[in-house]
């Protein structure tokens, strides 16, 4: 289990969408499949790591890695508690 977005295997609601979509990005796919695969891993990586950790956050920053972000913040505060936590900003 982990991050493996597949943006060629979604639906669009009018046949035609779809086809010029996929012209548009044509050779991008792998590409896009990874910064977006990177997006979901950034938003989920923090409560990953508090509740389970181990191989499923490994694979939730190896794809924040193949997506090639420019920074990472991650936050760790507490809802509820002010000042309840650490933010981290990673960029390059």
């Amino acid at each position: 289990m982990g991050i493996d977005i597949a943006c060629e295997d979604g639906q669009a609601l009018v046949a035609d969408d779809k086809d010029r979509i996929s012209d548009a990005i044509g050779d991008g796919i792998d590409r896009l499949n990874d910064v977006s695969s990177s997006r979901v891993a950034e938003a989920g990586l923090p409560q990953l790591l508090r509740e389970r950790g181990g191989e499923l956050a490994t694979s939730y920053l190896r794809a924040i890695h193949q997506g090639c972000l420019h920074s990472l913040v991650l936050d760790f505060s507490i809802r509820g508690v002010p000042g309840g936590g650490i933010t981290y900003i990673i960029s390059p």
